[in-house]
């Protein structure tokens, strides 16, 4: 069955009306026909079964027949990542969505590849924002990732929402294993967990110290060098194994 992504103000209990951009793929991607049986969602959990009854006065018009709430995930994941290269980063986007992350933090460090120039930044998010709705209609989630502008890493952390618990995937010594470091948290209850993900030439000293000091727990990933993008995937997959509940991950 077809998901379609459906604006939560333009949300009804009973009739919904397609955006031009799901309207447009219904009827010339997909080759929609009126009866047609769709599942609607708007990205804040709530999702529907409906029917498509019209496609009059240039609208697709879906009789919702089913409605459901489905909980956020716990705990919620959120993903703090230095940009990567553009290919990369929308691999990246795309699997943290099929993951369940709740937010995606993209960052300024002083050892990134890709500056963006403020000029780009607009487009670029917008780009991204594409890339997390297409794989949350294509996964089944009812759940749409936030994803924030970029900014530099100072400037996320001084903020005063940061996640509850926080780790940095590391290269130094002392760095704990994932392992026993999601062992110890098994349980305990987490409101919101970040796992901070450097570039591909890593973090600096001053920059893990400032994570440190703010309460993160560098982790290791093993023996091997990952690339930042398997970094991310590695930890997220961990966490969300080891931390949820399968009875609250529901589609």
């Amino acid at each position: 069955m077809n998901r379609f992504f459906v604006q939560s103000s333009a949300w009804n209990e009973r009739i919904v009306v397609l955006s031009p951009e799901e309207d447009h793929h219904f009827r010339h991607v997909l080759r929609g026909r009126v009866g047609d049986s769709v599942e609607l969602f708007d990205g804040s959990g709530d999702a529907a079964i409906g029917q498509v009854d019209s496609l009059e006065n240039g609208h697709v018009t879906i009789t919702v027949r089913e409605t459901r709430r489905i909980p956020r995930p716990k705990p919620e994941l959120t993903l703090i990542q230095a940009v990567i290269k553009s290919h990369h980063m929308d691999w990246l986007l795309q699997k943290a969505t099929e993951l369940g992350v709740s937010r995606i933090v993209p960052v300024d460090t002083e050892h990134v590849v890709v500056r963006l120039k403020p000029k780009q930044m607009e487009s670029k998010v917008e780009r991204w924002r594409k890339i997390v709705l297409n794989a949350a209609k294509q996964c089944g989630t009812p759940w749409l990732p936030e994803v924030m502008p970029p900014r530099p890493l100072s400037e996320y952390l001084d903020e005063n929402n940061l996640p509850e618990r926080m780790l940095v995937c590391s290269l130094s010594h002392d760095a704990r294993d994932l392992h026993s470091v999601l062992d110890s948290m098994h349980n305990a209850e987490h409101g919101d967990i970040g796992i901070f993900i450097g570039p591909e030439g890593s973090l600096t000293y001053a920059e893990e110290e400032r994570l440190r000091g703010i309460g993160a727990t560098p982790v290791s990933l093993g023996a091997n060098t990952l690339r930042a993008e398997t970094a991310a995937i590695y930890a997220l997959s961990a966490l969300t194994y080891e931390l949820r509940k399968p009875s609250t991950i529901n589609h």
